[in-house]
This record gives C-alpha cells, sequence and structure tokens, in this order.
C-alpha cells in the first residue's frame, strides 16, 4: 500500500511536471489567431495523452491488488480521480504565452 501510494505520487507529480513542460512547448507570442488554435489543440491533445499514461499507474496497481486478492477500490478511486484531472485539464488549458524572445 505504501509503496503503491508512492508510485501513484510519482505519477501526480510526473503529469504535473509534464503538462508543464508540454505548456512551455506550445506557447504563443503575439501568433495570430490560427497560430493560436493550432497549438491549443496540439496542447489538449498533449495533455490528455500525459494524463492517460499517468492514469496507468493506479490502474496497474489496481490490476496487480486484484490479483492477489487484496482492496481494489482505492486504486480505481485513484484512477478516476486522475481522469476527472484529464478531462478537466483537458477541457480548459490554453496555450501559454511565454516569450523567449
Amino acid at each position: 500500500m505504501v509503496v503503491g501510494g508512492l508510485l501513484v505520487a510519482v505519477g501526480f507529480v510526473g503529469g504535473v511536471l509534464a503538462t508543464a513542460i508540454a505548456s512551455w512547448a506550445n506557447s504563443v507570442c503575439n501568433d495570430d489567431s490560427a497560430t493560436v488554435n493550432a497549438s491549443r489543440q496540439a496542447l489538449r491533445l498533449d495533455v490528455l495523452f500525459i494524463w492517460l499514461v499517468a492514469t496507468g499507474v493506479p490502474v496497474a496497481l489496481a490490476a496487480a491488488a486484484k490479483r492477489r486478492d487484496r482492496h481494489v477500490w482505492p486504486w480505481v478511486a485513484v484512477a478516476g480521480m486522475f481522469l476527472l484531472i484529464a478531462a478537466a485539464i483537458t477541457l480548459s488549458i490554453q496555450p501559454a504565452k511565454w516569450c523567449l524572445y
């Protein structure tokens, strides 16, 4: 249980860091609306992929718990929260305006 909690924490922190990196990679600065829209769509796909991969951590833990006849519901609940995070971020995120020049 403790190792699983640590793995979920690492998955969450990794998701947050990867989201920040994706936001920076898809940032816009004084671009036209078509470029901003393309960056928004790319960023949303990146973030959805990142959080679906992060959701795989508690899903894998739930599968391992099921094989060992342990409680599955805590890992399923955490996976559900990760899916809610994925949906909320994907639907609301906008490209950053971090200008390097």
